[in-house]
């Protein structure tokens, strides 16, 4: 080996370097993620509650048209009555515990065994609570044959919001149910002791 030839050289692998955050990026980080989480909740709780309450006033619209279409297809009375254990009627007026829909011929708005069970609702938990006011205390609605239903009036469907937030089926005394924001004479609507529960 000549004294001008140079030896080669040899690159020897680097030492990584740590890579990470910082305690201030961190903290920023932490920041904006806590904002993003706050501001969405609210959002996503009202969704919440507002699918909570539509999937009740669908379910309960449902059986109003049920009930009403059987006693003109049937022709012969039919009542939809709140009850709590889905074989009578209960004579309460807080229909979130469920409901029956049956025939009625001798027309004394309760499940006889002679008579047909058309369909029974199962409770819809107590996070939307469900008041019906009526000239019969809001035990029950009445179909006849002819379609007309008894008494007009209003379902009110509360949750943890209170009257805000609330929603109404109005029974007109034609018998079809409608989706309101009043209720049938055209007031607010009104929410006694709205269920807290989540």
């Amino acid at each position: 080996m000549d004294k001008y030839t140079t030896a080669p050289v040899v690159h020897l692998p680097t030492k990584p370097t740590c890579s990470g955050f910082s305690f201030l990026e961190l903290l920023i980080v932490l920041v904006i993620s806590s904002i993003v989480y706050a501001s969405g909740i609210p959002a996503a709780w009202s969704w919440i509650l507002d699918t909570r309450q539509r999937t009740a006033s669908n379910t309960l619209f449902t059986h109003l048209q049920m009930a009403r279409n059987s006693s003109i297809t049937r022709q012969v009375n039919v009542v939809l009555c709140q009850s709590d254990g889905g074989r009578i009627c209960s004579g309460r007026n807080s229909w979130q515990y469920g409901w029956i829909v049956f025939t009625d011929p001798n027309d004394n708005e309760q499940f006889d065994p002679s008579e047909t069970l058309l369909t029974v609702q199962q409770p819809l938990g107590d996070q939307v609570q469900i008041q019906f006011g009526g000239r019969n205390g809001g035990r029950y609605v009445r179909y006849t044959p002819l379609g007309r239903g008894w008494p007009n009036a209003t379902f009110t469907f509360c949750d943890r919001r209170g009257s805000v937030s609330a929603r109404a089926i109005v029974l007109s005394l034609s018998g079809r149910p409608r989706m309101d924001g009043v209720s049938a004479s055209g007031k607010p609507l009104h929410c006694d002791n709205p269920p807290d529960n989540d």
